[in-house]
């Protein structure tokens, strides 16, 4: 009998988990103050419950391996510090935005490590964001700065 629900993260695991492929949807409050920081997402995910990852500060990354973007409950970032990075297969980027438009600290960036996107463009200042070895990185004015600010 495979599992196709993933009730809840044991609190102890941390750094990086890669979910199983059986796996279709998270109960709501799964990841609830885990210590995780990335987690990779199976291709047989349908669905986020809400507030799935409620209080992970941990957390910065989750890689989707499917073009589908799951269904995203109400709050499943709830108490998360700084932005989490959501990296989806090319091509797949507006539907993610879409699937995530109801949720606050999110990014959607395509794992596709030449791509350029233009974050925001005002008067004087334009703003990207790319993938350099593996992690979101922000250019703005032609300096280099991480996800929380720093200048790398």
């Amino acid at each position: 009998n495979s599992a196709k629900e993933l009730c809840a993260c044991p609190i102890a695991k941390k750094g990086e988990l890669a979910i199983p492929n059986t796996v279709t949807f998270f109960w709501a409050k799964a990841f609830e103050n885990s210590s995780l920081t990335k987690i990779t997402m199976p291709t047989s995910l349908t669905a986020i419950k809400d507030k799935a990852f409620k209080n992970a500060k941990n957390l910065t990354t989750i890689e989707f391996m499917t073009s589908k973007a799951p269904t995203f409950g109400e709050k499943v970032f709830e108490g998360c510090t700084g932005t989490i990075t959501l990296l989806v297969p090319g091509g797949s980027k507006a539907t993610y935005e879409a699937a995530t438009s109801h949720l606050s600290n999110v990014i959607v960036v395509e794992k596709n490590p030449t791509a350029i996107d233009i974050v925001n463009t005002d008067k004087k200042k334009e703003v990207y964001k790319t993938i350099e070895n593996g992690r979101v990185v922000i250019i703005r004015d032609g300096e280099k700065f991480d996800l929380s600010g720093r200048k790398l």
